[in-house]
């Protein structure tokens, strides 16, 4: 009996460590402000880490207002600070499973405004399994302070 809660509690605290030290990059892990959300891998030897803001979640009935942070670095450099930083203001219509860019801004790695696009574009997400689809799912999870 004492060997099985000594293995559990091992268990345990591995898979703690684990969710700790593996979700995101090393300088987010330490922000609680920005949640981890996944990974999108446009092009090869690219990968753009995906953060949703948590504090910045406005409800409004159905629909969600919120900022993600994108973060392009290259895949197999985790140490690397980035290509582009880009912050996007989006929302969502938790009824219509809608989801819509409303703006976004694009940053060098020295955090230099590039450029700045504004309006309201649906982002279509084919299936459950897409990042726009658990962005939606996460965000309309959320039902205020």
């Amino acid at each position: 009996m004492i060997k099985l809660s000594i293995f559990l509690a091992a268990a345990f605290l591995s898979i703690s460590v684990c969710l700790i030290s593996c979700s995101g990059d090393s300088s987010e892990r330490t922000d609680t402000r920005w949640k981890y959300l996944g990974d999108m891998y446009p092009e090869a030897g690219s990968v753009i880490s995906v953060y949703l803001d948590t504090d910045s979640i406005e409800v409004d009935d159905n629909t969600r207002k919120f900022f993600i942070k994108y973060v392009q670095r290259k895949a197999d450099d985790e140490n690397d600070p980035g290509y582009i930083r880009q912050l996007g203001y989006w929302e969502v219509d938790c009824f219509e499973r809608k989801l819509y860019k409303l703006r976004e801004e694009f940053y060098s790695p020295s955090s230099k405004l590039i450029n700045t696009t504004e309006g309201r574009e649906e982002d279509k997400y084919s299936s459950d399994d897409t990042l726009g689809a658990k962005v939606s799912y996460a965000v309309c999870r959320y039902a205020g302070r």
